[in-house]
């Protein structure tokens, strides 16, 4: 990626572990981040790295007005790490959190340089990654995943959360669950088995390198940007596992460093009690139907098969017809819903959620029942 300027870098080799096994480099966007650089770097020191040839942990500061910089400097005294502090300037057209998360990437990549294989992880500057992180990733990349989108747990004990955010917050997370468990039931997917997720932070990303150089180009987003690169290794057939665990602590602000990020949204959410949940809480009624569309769809994919042929298979209508040939199924579903009506996402309202949940608790009971009377005695 090209789009910045590099303007100081500095470096402290710590013990790197080596080993016969590819290497590993973790990069971490930082912007005004002070008050939290010191923890998380505390966090990455106390990580069980048996086995982990760790190359680099890269802090990529861009647009800092405070002591960042000094202070991620001045703990180096106490680091067991390979640590590397890089000032960027990003082009104005990519001067937001994505651009800064694609910068971070370049840089972990370009650290890699012509090694073979490599592992690249990445989280945020106000987030604690837990003791087993870097092992349990590397072991799902070794088992074959191309990529890894990991969960995140909030840290509510610091959180100045108004009781209506906090409320939200638990009912939300209650039906995301039970929606994750009827995607995992109607679409089951080999490389990405029950129990599983569909979300993807930022906070707890990782990726083969290779895979990533796969991507025609790293997705850079003013917002959103981790899962825009998880749809671009999806779009690619990459295999992406939404790991439950290991969980990343990251922080509960509600002002943030980034424009349009997860602070913005819960400090709108605390003002404004009925905004739309996000896009992936949906009907129950509606989420079954794509679950079960894109299980179809993936049976009936054929690389080659023009998109709109696929539709056309699936009983789905689209607004615009496609005649170009497909060769992965990621890109032709995304297609899909970007294009189909009936695939449209129409997000949920607070209110709606007590009545969904019933609803998804009900169909879950009904398809496990089933399932559970199929098995012989």
């Amino acid at each position: 990626m090209t789009g910045f300027t590099t303007l100081r870098t500095n470096r402290w080799t710590g013990p790197s572990m080596e080993t016969d096994t590819p290497p590993v480099v973790v990069a971490i966007p930082v912007r005004n981040e002070a008050e939290n650089i010191a923890g998380c770097l505390d966090a990455l020191a106390r990580m069980d790295r048996r086995g982990i040839q760790l190359l680099a942990v890269i802090l990529v500061f861009n647009g800092c007005s405070d002591t960042s910089w000094e202070t991620a400097s001045a703990w180096r005294g106490s680091t067991r790490l390979p640590l590397r502090l890089i000032e960027v300037a990003l082009d104005p057209a990519l001067n937001h959190a994505g651009g800064a998360r694609a910068a971070a990437l370049s840089l972990a990549l370009t650290a890699l340089g012509e090694r073979r294989g490599g592992t690249i992880l990445t989280t945020d500057a106000d987030s604690r990654v837990p003791r087993e992180w870097m092992v349990q990733i590397q072991a799902m990349i070794d088992g074959g995943a191309d990529a890894v989108a990991g969960e995140i747990t909030v840290d509510e004990t610091a959180a100045v959360w108004p009781e209506s955010l906090r409320s939200r917050h638990r009912i939300e997370a209650e039906y995301a669950s039970l929606l994750d468990e009827i995607d995992a039931l109607c679409d089951p997917v080999p490389h990405n088995p029950w129990p599983r997720h569909r979300r993807c932070s930022g906070a707890n990303l990782a990726f083969r390198a290779d895979a990533l150089r796969e991507l025609r180009a790293l997705p850079a987003p003013p917002y959103g940007e981790d899962r825009a690169l998880v749809d671009a290794c999806l779009a690619r057939d990459l295999s992406v596992r939404h790991a439950p665990s290991p969980r990343v602590e990251t922080s509960s602000r509600l002002t943030g460093r980034a424009s349009g990020g997860m602070a913005d949204t819960l400090s709108d959410r605390s003002r404004q009690h009925d905004l739309p949940c996000d896009a992936m809480i949906e009907a129950c009624s509606t989420h079954v139907y794509r679950a079960t569309q894109r299980a179809r769809a993936r049976r009936t994919f054929m690389p080659g098969v023009p998109d709109a042929a696929l539709a056309h298979s699936l009983g789905v209508p689209a607004h615009q017809i496609s005649g170009a040939p497909s060769l992965h199924f990621g890109d032709t579903w995304q297609w899909l819903e970007r294009c189909s009506p009936s695939l449209a996402r129409v997000p949920l309202s607070p209110g709606d959620l007590p009545r969904e949940i019933t609803k998804a608790k009900a169909w879950l009971a009904k398809r496990l029942n089933v399932a559970l009377r199929e098995i012989p005695a």
